[in-house]
């Protein structure tokens, strides 16, 4: 059974080891740490099945994966690509008991009320003796001094995301570079390919032919990328 965490699933499911081959030549590592990303970077949230709590991937993932596959083969950063994503799908939040962050900047609009509610109740109690005036007066000043903080806190948030869409230039050449270590890195793991042993790059192709086997390659290939990638990347931003 699927823990119901307050948002709609899809008709189709699948695991790991079946939903990584929704695409070609993609490790299960490869699609696996994808997502991993994803929830590490609070972009969008995998199910859980309740009683194992396995993640259980539908059919709004899988158009994520395709996605992400597709922008790969492009050679655009996962960084860039991550950024993308809320721009093409509606992702899937995070449960309100799972988001631990300390500096999350969401507005959450009940517990504000609440707190409103809260603090005014205090109030009156308090200051009930010193007159209706005296009350409203106070009241007024703690209501004014705490709407101040939060819409100081909403601006904070809405420069924030205003900055988020900025910067071209930087995603340009972020992209530049990628294209670069991507063809970099490919031609490292082609040439480790061919040092390793013929029984392991050739299949059997007739009674006395063999030839090489290119899935393999190309799976090794993705996947020497992929494992590579950040570190390289990384590396040649910082010569900047």
């Amino acid at each position: 059974m699927i823990e119901d965490k307050g948002y709609e699933m899809n008709s189709k499911f699948w695991q790991i080891g079946e939903f990584h081959k929704l695409v070609d030549k993609r490790g299960l590592t490869t699609v696996d740490n994808w997502f991993k990303d994803l929830e590490k970077n609070k972009i969008h949230y995998i199910a859980r099945e309740k009683d194992s709590d396995q993640k259980i991937y539908d059919e709004t993932d899988a158009k994520i994966l395709k996605y992400i596959d597709m922008r790969r083969r492009e050679q655009i950063p996962l960084k860039i690509i991550m950024d993308e994503l809320p721009n093409h799908f509606e992702l899937r939040p995070f449960p309100i008991e799972e988001d631990t962050t300390d500096n999350a900047q969401v507005l959450d609009l009940a517990a504000i009320q609440k707190k409103f509610s809260d603090s005014i109740e205090k109030s009156v109690e308090e200051h009930i003796n010193k007159g209706i005036t005296q009350l409203k007066s106070e009241l007024g000043e703690f209501l004014d001094g705490k709407m101040s903080s939060f819409l100081k806190q909403a601006a904070a948030i809405e420069e924030n995301n205003r900055d988020k869409g900025e910067g071209r230039e930087q995603r340009l050449i972020e992209t530049l570079t990628a294209r670069r270590v991507e063809a970099k890195l490919r031609r490292k793991a082609l040439t480790l390919w061919t040092e390793k042993p013929s029984s392991e790059r050739l299949i059997k192709t007739g009674l006395f032919s063999k030839s090489e086997d290119v899935n393999k390659r190309d799976l090794f290939v993705e996947e020497y990328i992929d494992q590579h990638y950040e570190e390289e990347f990384t590396k040649e931003m910082t010569k900047r």
